[in-house]
Order: C-alpha cells, then sequence, then structure tokens
C-alpha cells in the first residue's frame, strides 16, 4: 500500500543527551522529533517507517552538506523521534555559519519541505568556536586537557626564551620526572660522563675507548676483531693465534704432543708384576692366577700383553684375562690354546688382535688402572712317561706346566705428568716462595742466592742433585742439612766455620735455642774432625745435651754393632764428656727426635778420671778363646740422678745408680759383650738397661729396654720386646 504523506511535518530539535569523554566535548549528534502527517492531515498510521535526513545549505536546492539513511523510525499516532549522527556525525562543517535546513524523506516518497535548524544545534558549533571574544567566559575546567597547543600560549615555558620553545635554564630537583622527558635530538653531556647501572641501547653505540670488567656473549659480531680462522694440518695442534686471526699450528701427535714434539703426555707404561712362574693346577679345576698391575698411568693409545706358558697339552689349556672393570668374564685369549701334546705358547697381544672373546680394542681410549688378572686352566691330566713331559709334568705335586712370563705394556696418554725432551726454564727466586708442606711437595724454583734449583718434598726445601741442600756432605762441603737455616751451625752454602763444638756450645751462646738437629764441629774449623749434624736437648736437665748414641731395636733381637759403638764412644770423648744421660722408649718408634716421651731417664756424672775418655776399659783386646771378662763397680760414676717422667722412682741398692755391670765374651769368630747399667728398686731391682755388642754377630742375640721382666740378679727374666736407647754427653 502507498502511503502518501502531506507537507506538514512538524519537527522538534532536542539538544544532544549523549556526551563523549572528555565531559565537555560536544557530540556530534542531534535529536529530533516530529509529528508526521497524511495528505488528508490525520495521523500517519503507526509503524517502521524507512526515513533520510539531510542537511543543507538552503531552503531549497542544492546539494546536502550532510545526509544519513534511511533510517527506520517509529511512528506512534504520527509522533517520531530520531537521533541525528547515530551512524555518521554530524561535524561543525556541516552546521557552517548558522543557516541550515533538514530534509526529510519517507520511504521512496518525495522529500517533504525543508524545516530550518533552530538554536539549539549550534551548539556543536560552540565546541568548535573560532574566535571566542570575552573576558572571564571560559574557565581552566572548561578545556579539555591537551586541547591548547603550545603555539596558541602567551607566554614562555619555564626557561624559554620563545613560545612554546624548551627549557634552557631549569633550577629544580625532581621537577621533571623520566615519565615527562622525551628526546627529539642528541643529548650533548659536554664532555662530562653519563653514569648508569645499566644500559640498553637499540642503536649504534660509538666510543673511543670501552673499558669492562667483562664481556657477554661470544664476540662474533663485534668488528675489528680479527677471529680465529684456518685449520692445522693433521698431526698438528693449536699452539696460538697470529695478528691475522690464523691459527698457529706446530707438529703434535694424537693431541699429545705440542711445541715441536718436545712436550708430551704420551709414555710408556709397564704393568708391575711379581711372584712368576706360576704353577698351573694339574686338572684341578682351580686356575693359576697371576695380576699385572698399574697405578695412575692414564688411558690407553696402545696395548701389547706378552705370555709365555709351558704345559703338556695345549689342547686342553684355556687362557682368560681380566681387565680391571671386568672381574666376571673378561677376555678369553684361547681356549684350546694349541695342537693336541703342544707343550708351548707365547704370543704378544695388542689391541689389534683376534682373541677367541672379546677384544683389548675396547681398553684403547679408556683408563688402564688397576689390576689386569690372568687365568690359565688347564683340563687334562698329564702324563709324565710321554715324550717332552718330564720336565713340566709333575703329579705329585699336581701341577702341569707354569705360567713362565706374563707382562703388559702401553703406550698411555697420561692425565699426571708431563715429558720433555729439551730443557725446562724454572722460576728464579732469591728465597722459597712459601713454605714447604705436604700439599706443596713439587714445586721448585731457581734459586739465585745459592745458584742452585730447589725443590719442596713435602717437608722442606732441598737442592736439586749432588749439591749443597740435598741433605748429603759432598766433596767441597763442611757439612749438608738440607735447610735454609743459618743458625743450626750449617749454613746455606753448606758451611760449618761458624759451627759450635757441642751442643752444650750451642745453648750457652743462644739461651733460647730449641731442640732440634745441629750441625757441630768438634775440633773446630780448622781440625780434622769432619762437622757432624747431631740431636742437641735443650730441654731435658738443663738442656746443653749432645746425643751420640742412638740405638732402635725393633724386635729384642737388633744388637749395636762394635763399629756404631766405637764411633759414638768416640765422638763422646772427644766432645769432653763429663756427664752421661741416657734415655730409653719402651716403642721402637719413639725417639727423642719425634718428640717422644722418655720411659726412665737419668744422668751420671764421670769421675775426674774417665772425663773426656774413650771408655777403653769396655773393649779388651784379649783374644784367646772361652776368654771371660767381668767388671762392675761404681769407680766410675761419681754420681746419678733419675730424671722427671721415668717411670722408674727411685735406684735400687747403696750405689745409688752408679752401678754398671760389663761382661764379654770370646769365642773363635764370635765376639759379644753386654753392658749392664743402673737397677731400679720400683722395677723388682731389675737392670734399667741392658746393652748387647756383637762384633760379627753371627747369632741372634738381645739388646733391651729395662723393665719389670729385665733380668734381677738370678738374671731369670728378659724383656726382649724391643725398644730404642739414647746416650748424650754435656
Amino acid at each position: 500500500m502507498v502511503r502518501s504523506f502531506g507537507s506538514r511535518l512538524l519537527i522538534a530539535l532536542v539538544a544532544a543527551l549523549f556526551f563523549a569523554t572528555p565531559a565537555l566535548a560536544v557530540p556530534g549528534q542531534l535529536q529530533v522529533e516530529g509529528v508526521l502527517l497524511s495528505t488528508g492531515g490525520a495521523p500517519a498510521a503507526d509503524g517502521d517507517y524507512d526515513v533520510t535526513f539531510s542537511l543543507y545549505a538552503a531552503a531549497s536546492g542544492g546539494t546536502a552538506v550532510w545526509s544519513e539513511g534511511p533510517n527506520k523510525i517509529k511512528i506512534t499516532g504520527g509522533r517520531f523521534a530520531a537521533t541525528l549522527g547515530g551512524s555518521k556525525a554530524i561535524d561543525a562543517a556541516a552546521l557552517g555559519d548558522g543557516s541550515r535546513w533538514l530534509g526529510v524523506t519517507v520511504g521512496s516518497d518525495p522529500e517533504l519541505p525543508r524545516q530550518p535548524l533552530r538554536s539549539v544545534a549550534y551548539a556543536i558549533v560552540a565546541g568548535t568556536a573560532s574566535a571566542v571574544s570575552c573576558s572571564g567566559c571560559v574557565s581552566g575546567d572548561q578545556i579539555a586537557n591537551g586541547a591548547v597547543a603550545a603555539a596558541k600560549l602567551g607566554f614562555n615555558y619555564a626557561g624559554s626564551n620563545t613560545k612554546g620553545g624548551p627549557a634552557l635554564d631549569l633550577a629544580c630537583s625532581g621537577c621533571v620526572t623520566v615519565g615527562e622527558m622525551k628526546f627529539d635530538g642528541d643529548v650533548d653531556l659536554g664532555g662530562n660522563s653519563l653514569k648508569a647501572g645499566n644500559g640498553t641501547f637499540t642503536g649504534d653505540v660509538s666510543a673511543k675507548t670501552v673499558t669492562a670488567t667483562s664481556f657477554v656473549g661470544d664476540g662474533s659480531k663485534l668488528t675489528g676483531i680479527k677471529q680465529p680462522s684456518g685449520d692445522c694440518k693433521a698431526g698438528e695442534t693449536v699452539v696460538g693465534i697470529a695478528a691475522d686471526g690464523t691459527l698457529k699450528c706446530a707438529a703434535g701427535a694424537g693431541g699429545n704432543k705440542v711445541l715441536d714434539g718436545m712436550v708430551t703426555t704420551e709414555f710408556n707404561e709397564a704393568a708391575k708384576v711379581s711372584g712368576l712362574p706360576v704353577a698351573i693346577p694339574d686338572n684341578t679345576g682351580s686356575e693359576a692366577v697371576i695380576i699385572a698391575t698399574y697405578g695412575k698411568v692414564g688411558t690407553a693409545n696402545t696395548i701389547a700383553v706378552d705370555i709365555e706358558i709351558e704345559n703338556t697339552d695345549l689342547s686342553t689349556l684355556s687362557i682368560k684375562l681380566l681387565p680391571p672393570d671386568d672381574k666376571a668374564k673378561g677376555l678369553t685369549i684361547c681356549d684350546p690354546c694349541g695342537d693336541k701334546d703342544a707343550k708351548s705358547y707365547k704370543v704378544q697381544l695388542t689391541e689389534k688382535s683376534t682373541l677367541k672373546d672379546g677384544s683389548l680394542a675396547t681398553y684403547i681410549g679408556k683408563t688402564i688402572d688397576g689390576g689386569w688378572t690372568l687365568k690359565v686352566l688347564d683340563a687334562s691330566f698329564c702324563i709324565v712317561q710321554a715324550p717332552g713331559n718330564g720336565t713340566i709334568c709333575k703329579p705329585s705335586e699336581k701341577v702341569d706346566g707354569n705360567i713362565l712370563s706374563f707382562s703388559i705394556n702401553a703406550k698411555v696418554t697420561s692425565t699426571v705428568s708431563v715429558g720433555t725432551s729439551g730443557t725446562f726454564q724454572f722460576g728464579t727466586l732469591a728465597k722459597p716462595p712459601f713454605v714447604c708442606e705436604a700439599a706443596k711437595a713439587g714445586h721448585a724454583f731457581y734459586d739465585t742466592a745459592a745458584r742452585k734449583v730447589s725443590y719442596c718434598d713435602g717437608a722442606i726445601w732441598r737442592f736439586v742433585g749432588a749439591l749443597c741442600g740435598d741433605g748429603v756432605v759432598q766433596p767441597g762441603e763442611d757439612c749438608d742439612d738440607g735447610n735454609f737455616d743459618d743458625t743450626d751451625g750449617c749454613t746455606t752454602a753448606c758451611s760449618a766455620a761458624a759451627a759450635k763444638k757441642t751442643c752444650a756450645e750451642i745453648l750457652a751462646a743462644d739461651k733460647a735455642a730449641k731442640s732440634a738437629w745441629y750441625t757441630i764441629d768438634l775440633d773446630g774449623p780448622n781440625g780434622v774432625i769432619a762437622p757432624q749434624r747431631v740431636w742437641c736437648d735443650m730441654t731435658t736437665d738443663g738442656g746443653g745435651w749432645t746425643r751420640f748414641i742412638r740405638h732402635v731395636d725393633p724386635d729384642g733381637s737388633t744388637p749395636i754393632t762394635w763399629d756404631d759403638w766405637d764411633a759414638g764412644i768416640l765422638m763422646a770423648a772427644r766432645g769432653g764428656i763429663k756427664q752421661w744421660m741416657v734415655k730409653t722408649f719402651t716403642d721402637p718408634k719413639q725417639t727423642s727426635d719425634s718428640g717422644a716421651a722418655h720411659y726412665n731417664a737419668w744422668s751420671m756424672d764421670l769421675v775426674s778420671g774417665y772425663q773426656g775418655k774413650q771408655f777403653a776399659y769396655f773393649r779388651h783386646a784379649e783374644a784367646a778363646e772361652t776368654n771371660q771378662h767381668r767388671a762392675s763397680g761404681t769407680g766410675w760414676i761419681s754420681s746419678a740422678k733419675l730424671l722427671p717422667g721415668s717411670a722408674c722412682k727411685s735406684f735400687y741398692g747403696s750405689d745409688a745408680g752408679r752401678y754398671i755391670w760389663l761382661e764379654h765374651y770370646w769365642a773363635e769368630t764370635n765376639v759379644t759383650g753386654w753392658m749392664w747399667m743402673t737397677r731400679c728398686s720400683t722395677h723388682n731391682n731389675a737392670h734399667m738397661l741392658i746393652v748387647n755388642h756383637n762384633y760379627t754377630y753371627p747369632r741372634p742375640t738381645a739388646s733391651m729396654i729395662g723393665a719389670s721382666t729385665s733380668p734381677g740378679g738370678e738374671h731369670a727374666w728378659y724383656d726382649e720386646d724391643g725398644g730404642t736407647w739414647e746416650f748424650f754427653f754435656r
């Protein structure tokens, strides 16, 4: 049905009801209300109508400056309401200078007569007022943020000399936050530094010098740096990088030789084998076993196993080799190991050899440290009467031949050793760089003062070779104590020119001298007696004691020889002995220089007639067989005293510790002697020390330490557990 509408259109324009952000911004919409009448003047029928709205600059004619629709408009009782600008905003330009007309087209009917816009619509124009001429009519609250550009300001920014220009002389702290800063050009610090904890740059960094404590990354994109390039030939090793970035190479082999082969970690190592030959059990079910052992030698480059076996019948013999890491299955070398009645098996096996089961090649490139066990099993009884079996077959011993030889030799790459075919240049120092101790063992340097190579042996610094400082007196040396202490009588130059004659003289010259090893010279620098190294006891009974005999008897049956006795007695005589001190220890490992406490200790004063003498009374020249000589008494000792810390608390008898009994026996080539010394009342009157001598010692005799079971007057019991005894003079 065609609807026709008259020209009467009543329209009211209502101010915009919807506001956008910011709150004071004017929206591009108009609310329109109107009445649509039919040509007869009656209200249009209720329903939805397609309506198009247009704005014109004139009441008739011309082109629409804005148009929207058709839009579905609901009409009830002839009335309608519509929002213009819902799909196409009405801007200030569309409204122009205030002379605009609204045209309405319903469906396909001709446009109804245009109606003029009223003043409400022009609030949109006020949103973009091109000129405001008033004072105080617009407050700051009515201006949107960011709505006024810098060019519209009539004053300068802080510190700026132009409108909207940059701040030149800000004088404030914290008045500008990072969020308000945005650089639109280069920042010139005028030669000053930029300090920051971290820096992130998305472009290039240009600097004359860059200093950093560390560099992260592989540097592959750095320019101006020569990256290593090139390859080494087969058998060569990288030894450096040239200035142009190419690799420097040197001859090597397998990565274990460098510097033209002068330095290597490759060595030939032989396993340790002992106990050969090993008998092979004759068909007993048991195996002949022998082990070749490697210490920490490294990884194998080659392996050679040599085996030689004799057996009456190799066709019933089997041989296995169990490497250190396989003690169950191992390698089967042969089974059987030869033809029937063949008697000799001799072979060298390498990593290239074919075995019955397994291969030595498995161990190339691996560590070979540990025990390599060879097992040989015989599976038939031997017949001694068979040809060639007479020397091999031993039925009474249940033996059929032997493992005659077994060895393993390997070329290894060591992880602990370095070898050289040239020379090493040691670091040169005037003194040891640190204290020599176990953890420093093996360190070495060239001592510029001594002009010798010195090394740490884990306890003291020693000089290398037959030189001063090796602890051995060599031709041209007065002494050699192997240390760097010039105050102990022997200098680092191995001179004893300043050595004292006795420990008593050392203590007299230095009251703070401690018990230690010293070098003494009994007859001075111009004498004929060589300087000697002795232990000085600087604390017991006033100190100053020189030890002239120390005898260690580990089992109670190890005597002191005449040579050792004579050398000690002669030393005491040359030192002018006036007082004699004895120390005993029940443990053979204990001595004064080990810091052990004594078991018993006592000192004796010699009578004037025996002071400085060689104790000739103890060794006689009689040579008659079965001749015995006994001497006893107190005529040599004027007084004696027990020293603190002794197990014995008092001497026995009226001799008060002065008693010494000597006994000798000659019989053909055997010359023996005993010294029975000083009895203890708190130990069943036992002698506190019994010294045994044996000149040729063809039979075991005793050197005993006095204890509660030492012989008494009837010589009934002996304590033969061994120990240590020491003689000192002062």
